[in-house]
């Protein structure tokens, strides 16, 4: 609410700041918004009575119409400079009728006469006082309309949004760096131009926030401001999908926006090396490092009465506990539990099945939340005298979606001296499955004796 309020009331700064110029247009030198205090052009397009047409003051850049972040700190002024593209093809009333994620509403001239105009915006668009905005899948959307009654100010007012975001930019507290600015870009009567900028997050990850700024003319005087930024940060498989529907309405290419996964993969590299970080909590069991294993540690648990000790092998990483009796960890899409227990003269097979039979209890239980279930029979562990491991798989709901995600379960129990057992699982969840879950998961079949070769990374 406090960024649509600063919205709302730099749009009306800017729509006060061109109304004056309007005022003062016959009065000496009209005030040019788009000049600094060092009067170097930032945004100033300036009147050519010869051709009767806006243009651009030109600056130094490069041939592109870009300029880098200069050794003092961040960019001083804009490369500026026209293109002129061909506006892409229009939609078929069909296309647009098929359209997902943009739609049609009217956007009034709120501070001016109130007369609407039609714009394309995103579905869920909020429209309060004349501010149109939106915000979802990474993307930031706003737009709002004015009718100068001549054309020479419209420019001015959808870019000037762009000199607010240099000055946030170019704060020497904002962390951002490497600012480009695009060319003005001109398609038909409409005209764009295009902003990257990065920072870093609070793990020290680089992310991009890219940004159009585009002018829609509409009747004579008359024009529709909006932007589009997508926070790298943000973005989901949908994101791309807004943009390009968002584009072809307009019949431009925004391809420049979008984002190319470097965050991503540089945070999933980040997330994957943390897991990694092993730091026993306060009361818990310290794990020893075993020779010949990147992930697994050891350490000895008793059962709830201490008569008995059992050497356990889990991953060792920041999501691992071990009590006196029980263990468990969660790392590379990989979760472990253990402990152990009497067997209270019961049989040790008749024990398996029930803790098989108990699982898929729960399962068949829970309808909602369990689907697809299947288990194999129990299968001796090769090299243990009494033991034996299941491998059930399953779908489970994903909290607070409608989608099922594919799961793998195995238990394995292995007795130890006469009444006493080790109960192990190992719960796989595919979604969370990095480049160290192979690894991990070779490393446990050799601990245990199992085979899960058939959930192996490059299996699924």
């Amino acid at each position: 609410m406090k960024r649509t309020n600063r919205i709302k009331g730099k749009r009306c700064l800017l729509l006060m700041l061109c109304l004056l110029a309007v005022i003062l247009a016959g009065c000496g030198q009209k005030e040019d918004p788009g000049k600094d205090e060092d009067n170097k052009s930032v945004l100033s397009p300036t009147s050519d009575e010869d051709e009767g047409r806006e243009k651009v003051e030109e600056t130094e850049g490069r041939e592109d119409g870009t300029t880098d972040e200069n050794e003092d700190g961040p960019t001083e002024s804009v490369p500026v400079g026209e293109r002129t593209v061909e506006p892409l093809p229009e939609l078929t009333e069909e296309e647009l009728a098929s359209l997902q994620y943009i739609e049609k509403n009217a956007i009034e001239d709120y501070y001016g006469d109130h007369t609407e105009y039609q714009a394309y915006v995103p579905i869920g668009t909020q429209i309060e006082d004349g501010l149109a905005s939106y915000f979802g899948h990474g993307l930031t959307y706003h737009a709002s309309a004015a009718n100068f009654g001549f054309d020479d100010l419209l420019e001015d007012y959808a870019f000037s949004s762009l000199e607010f975001d240099l000055e946030e930019w170019e704060n020497v507290n904002s962390g951002y760096r490497d600012v480009k600015i695009s060319e003005i870009t001109r398609c038909g009567e409409d005209s764009y131009r295009i902003a990257a900028v990065m920072n870093d997050d609070l793990f020290g990850t680089p992310y991009s926030v890219k940004k159009v700024y585009y002018l829609d003319r509409q009747a004579k005087g008359a024009g529709i401001s909006w932007s589009l930024e997508v926070y790298e940060l943000g973005v989901d498989e949908e994101t791309n999908a807004v943009i390009d529907e968002l584009a072809r309405c307009y019949r431009i290419n925004l391809d420049d926006i979008k984002t190319d996964g470097e965050w991503q993969a540089g945070d999933d590299k980040r997330r994957e090396e943390l897991q990694d970080e092993y730091e026993p909590r306060e009361g818990d069991l310290v794990l020893e490092k075993v020779d010949g294993y990147q992930y697994m540690g050891l350490t000895y648990l008793s059962d709830t009465q201490g008569k008995v000790q059992c050497p356990v092998m889990v991953p060792m990483g920041r999501e691992t506990s071990a009590q006196e009796s029980y263990v468990r960890a969660h790392m590379h899409g990989v979760a472990v539990s253990g402990g152990v227990e009497s067997l209270y003269g019961r049989d040790f097979l008749s024990r398996v099945q029930s803790g098989i039979d108990d699982q898929n209890r729960l399962y068949e239980n829970y309808p909602d939340e369990y689907a697809n279930a299947q288990t194999s029979a129990a299968q001796p562990i090769p090299g243990f005298d009494m033991a034996r491991y299941a491998i059930l798989t399953y779908d489970q709901l994903q909290y607070g979606t409608d989608e099922f995600l594919p799961r793998a379960k195995i238990l394995c129990y292995i007795k130890f001296q006469e009444d006493y057992i080790l109960s192990y699982s190992i719960t796989l969840y595919f979604e969370e499955y990095d480049s160290s879950t192979t690894t991990l998961i070779k490393e446990l079949e050799v601990a245990y004796g199992i085979d899960l070769s058939e959930f192996y990374y490059e299996s699924i």
